[in-house]
């Protein structure tokens, strides 16, 4: 009888440890979120000038290291996040490396729908054949850039108008910031009438503070949240520390990757988070978060209009 009680109590001593485990583990966790919610809204200060402009300077050398692989990125969005980054800086390098862009994919097509980010007097017809393969954020970017009555009147188009289409239709991390560059275009080019545009801008630009608050992961959409913001003239909502840290996260190349590192497991190797959840990879840095990080430097060097929160 002893024995068989004692092999009755082995199942509630595995099953209370486990429940240990689970809890412990749990509480591990919330810590863990803690930390990184501190780390990521903590008060520091501004970063200096110098070094803004010394990233800056990093992250350009390393596209022109890049440039043959570069140039094979047909991407029209990080081309103008380049394009702007040159009007701002006037830097010879990145108006050099936009000029060969523009002679590869643009000059030998006069026909290409993309014209119209980069020339808001283009002729470029817009024929539903070219953008039926797009995603809806890029119609939403032809559509600002153009302000094409028929295009406006597409569902998906006027879908992206409303400030809570990320809640109701997607929920990828991108969703707010790649609509609220479609907003930006519109906004610039008046497709609306001015009252309406500022309202789905400012609306968009809250949900992203929101979103920079409360995840702390600084990868390729946390840098595009920050850029926005001070591309969209809410760079007073920019907290310092989310700039040191994207200056932080910058490689020793210049370049900036799609990686948030976590717990280091050898030979630069660390467990740490992308976009699709918790992977095991080496930091890398790839030209559509450094465009990004390029342009967003940019804006910060470039005058006293990009002022960061107290």
């Amino acid at each position: 009888m002893t024995e068989q009680i004692r092999f009755l109590s082995w199942p509630r001593r595995i099953i209370r440890w486990f429940l240990t485990l689970i809890v412990t583990l749990f509480f591990l966790v919330i810590l863990y979120f803690g930390y990184q919610l501190w780390l990521n809204n903590r008060s520091v200060d501004a970063p200096s000038h110098q070094l803004v402009s010394a990233s800056l300077e990093k992250s350009i050398r390393w596209l022109m290291a890049n440039r043959d692989s570069i140039l094979d990125v047909e991407n029209p969005m990080l081309w103008w996040f380049l394009k702007e980054s040159a009007d701002i800086t006037r830097d010879v390098r990145l108006n050099e490396l936009f000029s060969n862009y523009k002679k590869r994919y643009l000059d030998p097509n006069p026909r290409n729908v993309w014209w119209h980010l980069f020339d808001t007097n283009s002729k470029a017809p817009i024929t539903m054949w070219q953008l039926e393969q797009l995603p809806d954020y890029n119609l939403y970017f032809i559509f600002g850039a153009t302000c094409d009555p028929v295009l406006g009147k597409e569902i998906n188009i006027r879908h992206q108008n409303d400030p809570a289409l990320c809640a109701y239709h997607h929920l990828r991390s991108s969703c707010v910031t790649h609509q609220l560059m479609g907003a930006r275009f519109a906004q610039r080019r008046n497709c609306y009438i001015s009252e309406i545009s500022n309202e789905l801008v400012l609306a968009l630009q809250k949900k992203i503070v929101s979103q920079l608050v409360w995840d702390p992961r600084v990868m390729d959409v946390y840098t595009q949240r920050v850029m926005l913001l001070a591309e969209s003239g809410a760079s007073e909502s920019i907290k310092p520390v989310w700039l040191q840290r994207i200056l932080d996260a910058q490689l020793s190349d210049g370049s900036w990757g799609d990686f948030y590192p976590v717990i280091p497991v050898g030979r630069g190797y660390h467990v740490g988070f992308v976009w699709r959840g918790l992977v095991v990879k080496q930091s890398k840095g790839d030209f559509h978060a450094t465009a990004q990080g390029i342009l967003l430097m940019s804006l910060v060097t470039s005058g006293s209009h990009v002022r960061l929160a107290n």
